[in-house]
């Protein structure tokens, strides 16, 4: 089945090998890096499977390895470089049938650090990722 006329994240992973994506961080072995869409978090990014796949348990344990490493790399270079209070990770799939993380960190200074991150998301078009503000995110990132 041709995924990319039905799956967002498909036509996101084949900007990216293009280099065509304006929120690429990177191109990896088995997966991506994109800024995310908004930044109501500052340094909100995610972390995408290269192949279409809905679960984590249907790849092959090297893979999943090697993802997870992706995404744990992500995190820290986060982390590293905007020193947030502490970093959200999800990977739900419910809207979005394409295995990928949300790497979100979390501010002292939110209304409420402690809520989920999607608490307050009628405030994320407001905070839309512009191609510039991509540039600085990806820039800020340390080795990711």
């Amino acid at each position: 089945m041709d995924h990319l006329a039905t799956c967002p994240l498909c036509r996101d992973v084949r900007a990216a090998i293009e280099g065509t994506h304006e929120r690429l961080i990177s191109v990896n072995q088995h997966s991506i890096y994109l800024v995310g869409e908004h930044q109501f978090f500052s340094g909100y990014c995610m972390v995408v499977a290269r192949d279409h796949v809905r679960e984590m348990h249907d790849l092959s344990g090297e893979v999943q390895q090697a993802i997870f490493g992706d995404v744990m790399r992500l995190g820290r270079s986060v982390a590293e470089a905007y020193r947030p209070l502490k970093i959200n990770y999800a990977s739900l799939g419910n809207v979005v049938e394409h295995l990928h993380w949300h790497v979100i960190p979390r501010y002292a200074d939110e209304t409420d650090p402690k809520s989920h991150p999607w608490a307050e998301a009628e405030q994320f078009k407001n905070y839309r990722t512009t191609f510039d503000t991509a540039r600085k995110v990806s820039r800020a990132l340390i080795n990711p």
